[in-house]
């Protein structure tokens, strides 16, 4: 707004200034047979879907399977980025749903739990609202829902991030 505001009174000021110096304001004639400016290539709906295909026909998803492996049948998986919470490994099947009076998570996770598992680390043992500077011994608060941050493996193929032609 202020900059259209500042351009505008530079014009009327230059006007001013060509009017008091007797110059004509030039007039720009446009040539009626000159080719109009040709219109922006369309992007194809399919090239925008992250579906291969039209916006208008969404595919079924292909099918997956989550992974059944029994825990410590398997490594630890490594990490998508740095420091992202680690994957799940192993089936969830015998561990869900986690509730606040049941967590199957926490009988091979907690410490002293005696299982070949990761143990929680001090981080999910501290409650950072109440007592921020002392590390329990047990989970603390809304770390208790584990499914929050930690995903369970599958078979489905990575999504489909883009078609677009790169520049």
């Amino acid at each position: 707004m202020k900059r259209a505001l500042v351009l505008s009174v530079v014009a009327g000021v230059l006007a001013l200034a060509g009017a008091l110096a007797g110059d004509e304001p030039k007039q720009e004639t446009r040539d009626p047979q000159a080719a109009a400016p040709k219109p922006a290539k369309a992007i194809s709906d399919s090239d925008l879907s992250l579906y291969p295909g039209s916006l208008d026909a969404v595919p079924d998803p292909a099918g997956f399977s989550w992974n059944d492996d029994d825990p410590g049948d398997n490594e630890l998986l490594s990490r998508p980025f740095a420091l992202s919470p680690p994957r799940i490994p192993h089936t969830l099947a015998d561990f869900v749903p986690l509730t606040l009076k049941a967590n199957g998570c926490l009988d091979c996770h907690a410490l002293g739990a005696g299982a070949d598992a990761p143990e929680l680390p001090p981080s999910h043992r501290t409650d950072i609202r109440n007592r921020p500077g002392e590390i329990g011994t047990t989970v603390a608060g809304a770390r208790f829902l584990c499914l929050a941050c930690h995903v369970p493996t599958s078979d489905a193929p990575a999504p489909r991030t883009s078609r677009l032609p790169k520049p």
